[in-house]
């Protein structure tokens, strides 16, 4: 299964497609523009037949 980078725009997914390619992985791509280029190109599809893309967040720091 492949991996799919995301991010707002699309420059950070890029960045972390190029980190997961240098530590081995194969099949890992970014959705190219981001996920506002996402919801804008789905536009008038039926919001039921649209997807909202996976996000896996990273956990937040511990303050100090």
């Amino acid at each position: 299964m492949p991996t799919v980078t995301c991010c707002n725009k699309g420059v950070t997914g890029k960045a972390g497609r190029n980190v997961l390619q240098n530590l081995g992985f194969t099949r890992v791509c970014s959705l190219s523009g981001g996920s506002s280029n996402y919801r804008s190109s789905m536009q008038g599809v039926g919001a039921a037949e649209v997807p909202e893309p996976a996000v896996a967040r990273q956990p937040k720091r511990p303050e100090m």
